[in-house]
């Protein structure tokens, strides 16, 4: 498992007009967002180097549910928030989510967790695990390619995660 991370303001011109250049035509209509062309020249810069691949080779593509997916012995994620946008790629199916740790209103809690999930925000900064238990199922639903569904069905200590604090960030890695 590999995951990277990047700021927007990172994607140089010559590798944004080179990845627009290789997206499908449908998806470069649909695509304006720096972060979605950041996060899609990541992917395919990723895939082209671990598969010994040239980036013309490597052609993403969306189930109906919007999960994107190569037909390629790898597994990918791709997760943006604010102006970072992060990437795990895998042999096995993977998810990811970053997000940019800021303030909310904790009374979401009533929507998103579980009661095992609200015990683990009394263990520190609520702030902070509300972020690692949001993160844990979002790339729990990204890995699955279901979309967000059930978010009290699953419980925050069901799931294998890994967090990693960059910054003023968390990145989470789902994977089985």
């Amino acid at each position: 498992m590999e995951w990277f991370r990047r700021k927007t303001e990172s994607l140089t011109p010559t590798e944004y007009d080179r990845c627009l250049a290789l997206m499908e035509p449908s998806r470069r209509e649909k695509t304006l967002k720096k972060a979605s062309v950041l996060g899609e020249w990541m992917v395919k810069t990723a895939l082209a180097e671990r598969l010994q691949l040239p980036l013309e080779a490597i052609t993403l593509l969306r189930t109906p549910k919007g999960k994107p997916y190569a037909e390629l012995p790898l597994h990918f994620s791709i997760s943006h928030s604010g102006d970072w946008v992060a990437v795990a790629v895998d042999e096995q199916p993977i998810g990811i989510d970053i997000e940019v740790l800021r303030p909310i209103d904790l009374r979401i809690t009533r929507k998103v967790c579980t009661e095992k999930d609200l015990l683990h925000l009394e263990k520190g900064d609520p702030q902070l695990r509300f972020f690692e238990i949001w993160t844990a199922k979002e790339a729990y639903f990204k890995r699955l390619g279901t979309g967000i569904t059930d978010l009290k069905g699953i419980s925050y200590t069901d799931l294998k995660v890994q967090h990693f604090y960059e910054e003023n960030c968390i990145i989470t890695i789902n994977r089985p």
